[in-house]
């Protein structure tokens, strides 16, 4: 893939992160948008996904990594396989949060 395409599908993947953060932070309450200071930076990385939040965890000398995970099969269902790879390598502790399904 060449860099310039890489480049502008990081661009557009960091811009959509960024709209849904807003549009989380949008529906907070008040009093609990204070914590929205404590986001330091968003990043796309291209990469593993396990390796890149390992890595990250370590580059930050994280205290907490917090995951989100969603349903797709049985054993998935629980949790999901980059968020079960994440806690069982992690040397700082997880924190694994379910996603919720807006269409039930």
């Amino acid at each position: 893939m060449s860099f310039f395409i890489l480049r502008a599908r990081k661009r557009q993947a960091l811009a959509k992160l960024e709209k849904k953060q807003d549009e989380f932070w949008s529906q907070v309450t008040p009093e609990d948008r204070v914590f929205r200071d404590k986001v330091k930076s968003l990043k796309v990385i291209e990469s593993y996904p396990v390796e890149a939040i390992l890595n990250a965890s370590r580059d930050l000398h994280a205290d907490l990594i917090v995951m989100g995970t969603h349903e797709k099969g049985f054993v998935e269902t629980f949790l999901g396989s980059v968020a079960k790879n994440v806690l069982s390598r992690s040397r700082v502790p997880v924190l694994v949060v379910p996603l919720i399904d807006k269409k039930r």
